[in-house]
């Protein structure tokens, strides 16, 4: 949520989505790069790696939070969209975010 804060302040200094940082497939560096996008933001928990995906020209973005290997988190994954969706896109019922259906 505070992710989504730190996007939403960028755009109104501007009033335009500035776009994402380029995110390689090694979710190691997601967390780092987020935070140069989003500054002032920092993680609440260093069990999830953090992403923003920003669509400039329809204005939209979706920040990922995805679970890292070694903690109770791996594979879970959560989004979170400009219209407050909220979404467990690799299972709802048998999810590996703890068994939540909805966030």
């Amino acid at each position: 949520m505070a992710l989504s804060v730190a996007v939403e302040r960028k755009y109104l200094k501007t009033l335009a989505y500035t776009p994402s940082p380029s995110y390689s497939s090694d979710e190691t560096g997601w967390t780092a790069l987020t935070q140069g996008y989003a500054s002032g933001w920092q993680s609440s928990t260093d069990s999830f790696n953090y992403k923003v995906d920003v669509n400039v020209s329809s204005k939209t973005y979706t920040l990922t939070a995805k679970g890292k290997a070694g903690t109770r988190n791996a594979g879970c994954t959560l989004t979170l969209d400009q219209a407050n969706n909220r979404d467990i896109p690799n299972g709802k019922n048998n999810s590996p975010c703890g068994g939540m259906s909805s966030w």
